[in-house]
């Protein structure tokens, strides 16, 4: 993997608000967890730049190690996400031809430089690129013909495969440039210009990225209809929909691992509950930790641990808790909601429900407009102490304890607008039901009553209802109540426990090995067939001419991008 390092990082000050903190990596560093592997020569508009590049090594459940490489240019590398859009774009040019030059430098520069990677744990001895799969249109300077310098007819790196995932589903999310001397900043490859890659009078990268791409995905079925149908129409077709996965090893619960494909039986069941109610203590010690709030863990913990903007509908839960009727509703329930995550640094949208969310966590009903910060207090419920929890900077540090110890995950994303979602994921993999509105993996994933339950009433506007998502509440702490007294009885087989298997049950489903079995068999393997055919139609003397390397498994210098445009003529 490749990525940038970041110098600042943002964290969440006590009034919800965000600001950029410094990183410091001495530990890591001096730990041996993040090791220095030399430098690559990197050109970015027009200039040649010496770019440092550091390992880290992570570990799998083989044993063995998965390496990411990162970039560091002090200038450039300065913060995660950057308000500056200049500076977002000199970092997409980084991230795109520093990846070229990794791959350059690995195959033809220095031994020390590959050695070192592979020393790590990886588990080959030599390193052979065939795939350089870019992850969101800020990758897009990632393929060879994206930019005028040396890389553009480099005939080992257009051998390759370039795949290209999309990650939005809404119009706001996709990535631009301005378009006032975009070619003189960046080097842009002027031949792109005839494939219609100006959006909104921006230049649209996501655009460029699934012109040149050899195969394009979404991250779920419903990802790829959405940007096929109301995005990109001329790509019909084209986009496949895959979904994403998670690293089991990492996320689940050991304990539980063990409980997978196994028989649904008093012992394995008791075993699930306990393994759970220890993981569910963990959760309410931290926090505690972290509030103060001390919480009953006879409760049922609802969590929604999300990136705080628009589209994730959080401001459905707190119009609700600003009906007097259905906050009633809410408090008649067993359950506990705690929310967590924060909004972009520049998201006013998203630190005006922070506001509204911490408050409710007090007491306190309030509106702030988003546009002025101006807070109108609406009325106070103490009742609501202890049962609204705000958890502030959650990070993934902190994570695994939240997605191995909540009793229900929440994903309340805008119909059509959720990618894949993952979050849920991390909680299905540890006995944790889903409660999900009707849009992105979860429709893959998760069963009415089975492993979830689904919001089932929404606005004109797509987004669920206040009503719909205290109805849903209202179904879910029904079936928790009901169950805990034949719990308490000695019973296993009751419905909660039920749902709480059929999750765990769901495991193999949301793997990451899952997501990246497709990936080969549904994207790469297909182009790689295609290739290999055209590589063989080549004349010996056009393969002479190009000298392409015995070490690269894809002879080919014609890039897949331009035979798809031409059998399948898609209009771009």
């Amino acid at each position: 993997g490749v990525t940038l390092l970041y110098k600042h990082a943002p964290m969440q000050k006590e009034d919800g608000s965000i600001e950029m903190r410094p990183v410091d990596y001495t530990e890591a560093i001096d730990k041996g967890k993040m090791v220095y592997v030399g430098n690559v020569i990197v050109p970015l508009a027009g200039k040649d730049e010496v770019v440092k590049i550091w390992a880290v090594p992570y570990d799998t459940s083989t044993g063995k190690k998965a390496v990411v490489l990162y970039l560091d240019l002090e200038e450039v590398t300065t913060e995660i996400y950057p308000g500056d859009i200049y500076l977002r774009e000199k970092q997409m040019l980084l991230l795109g031809r520093g990846t070229l030059s990794i791959v350059k430098e690995i195959l033809e520069g220095k031994p020390e430089f590959r050695d070192m990677i592979i020393s790590l744990g990886l588990p080959f001895n030599e390193i052979i690129p065939a795939v350089i799969q870019m992850n969101e249109a800020l990758t897009v300077f990632t393929h060879p013909k994206t930019v005028k310098d040396r890389f553009e007819e480099d005939v080992v790196l257009n051998s390759l495969i370039y795949g290209f995932t999309t990650h939005t589903p809404v119009e706001a999310g996709l990535q631009k440039l301005p378009l006032e001397k975009v070619e003189q900043r960046t080097g842009l490859n002027p031949d792109l210009w005839k494939f219609g890659i100006i959006r909104n009078d921006q230049l649209d990268c996501t655009k460029i990225a699934m012109v040149l791409s050899d195969v394009i995905n979404g991250v779920s079925k419903e990802h790829s209809v959405v940007t096929e149908r109301y995005l990109y129409p001329q790509f019909r077709g084209m986009v496949k929909g895959i979904v994403n996965g998670i690293n089991i090893f990492h996320w689940q619960i050991k304990e539980m691992s063990g409980l997978v494909g196994k028989d649904y039986n008093r012992q394995n069941v008791l075993l699930m509950a306990d393994t759970h109610l220890a993981a569910k203590k963990r959760f309410a010690d931290w926090i505690y930790e972290q509030t103060g709030i001390k919480l009953d863990t006879k409760k049922l913990f609802s969590v929604e641990s999300r990136r705080k903007t628009h589209f994730k509908s959080v401001d459905t839960f707190v119009t609700a808790m600003q009906d007097k009727e259905l906050r009633e509703i809410f408090i008649g329930t067993e359950l506990v909601q705690i929310f967590m995550g924060k909004p972009h640094i520049t998201d006013k949208w998203g630190l005006a429900r922070v506001r509204e969310l911490m408050a409710l966590s007090e007491g306190r009903i309030v509106r702030i407009d988003e546009n002025t910060g101006e807070e109108t207090e609406i009325g106070r419920d103490e009742r609501l102490v202890g049962r609204i929890v705000f958890v502030q900077n959650f990070n993934v540090a902190d994570a695994a304890v939240v997605f191995q110890g909540a009793d229900v995950i929440c994903m309340w994303s805008e119909l059509e607008t959720e990618a894949s979602a993952t979050g849920y994921m991390k909680g299905l993999v540890n006995a944790i039901p889903t409660f999900s509105t009707k849009t992105g993996g979860p429709l893959e994933h998760v069963r009415e009553l089975e492993n979830g339950i689904f919001v089932y009433e929404y606005l004109p506007n797509k987004r669920p209802s206040p009503k719909g998502l205290i109805s849903a509440m209202v179904k879910l702490s029904g079936i928790y109540s009901d169950s805990l007294p034949r719990i308490a009885k000695g019973e296993w087989d009751v419905s909660w426990y039920r749902m709480m298997w059929n999750s765990l049950q769901s495991t193999p489903q949301v793997s990451i090995e899952t997501t990246i079995r497709r990936y080969i068999k549904e994207l790469w393997a297909p182009v790689y067939k295609t290739k290999a055919v055209h590589a063989g139609e080549l004349t010996r003397e056009v393969r002479e001419r190009n000298r392409l390397p015995n070490r690269t498994n894809l002879a080919t210098t014609l890039p897949i991008f331009s035979l798809r445009n031409n059998v399948y003529n898609p209009g771009i």
